[in-house]
């Protein structure tokens, strides 16, 4: 028990617990994953893509701003039939945002991998006064592949009864080649 206490009480005891706090510290620093960039100016591969039918689009563009966990997707689809859109897509992964309106509730959740290499949403819209009750659930997976050059984004969605598509299911994947 003297020799134990002699121990405690020796600068070499806590120099050597200051070191071995240290090393397992920066040991958890090492092993925290940075995550994956998707900023920058992004352009649609059609010919690698598989898109719904029931938008035709001649080409689509995005510029993308991430800081840490929030990301911004400006995007601009243009149409076969030179019909222009543009609209923005705002994410803070790790966060869970209800909202409501007359027509509809919706519910945006969103998550990194467990490697912060990629991220999934799942957006739940809940039509108000239909009978019977209509949902819409789509779940999206965004990653960053080749090096930071391409960007994957696969999306499945669950469509209400009575939509266009038959199955009242529609999968699609876009692949966008990085230019900036």
């Amino acid at each position: 028990m003297k020799n134990l206490m002699s121990l405690f009480k020796s600068k070499n005891f806590y120099a050597l617990a200051a070191l071995i706090c240290i090393f397992f510290f920066n040991d958890l620093n090492l092993n925290s994953q940075t995550p994956a960039n998707f900023s920058g100016k992004w352009n649609l591969n059609l010919s690698k893509s598989t898109l719904s039918k029931e938008l035709t689009i001649s080409s689509s563009s995005m510029i993308v701003t991430q800081k840490d966990n929030e990301i911004i997707f400006n995007i601009t689809i243009v149409t076969t039939g030179d019909k222009t859109i543009t609209r923005t897509e705002k994410f803070f992964i790790g966060s869970n945002v209800a909202t409501k309106s007359k027509s509809n509730s919706n519910t945006l959740s969103s998550a990194w991998s467990s490697d912060k290499q990629s991220f999934t949403t799942t957006e739940l819209i809940i039509y108000n006064g239909e009978s019977p009750q209509k949902e819409f659930k789509e779940i999206t997976y965004y990653s960053i592949t080749n090096q930071g050059k391409t960007m994957i984004i696969k999306a499945d969605d669950e469509l209400p009864a009575g939509s266009l598509t038959p199955e009242n299911e529609r999968h699609t994947i876009r692949v966008y080649d990085k230019t900036l």
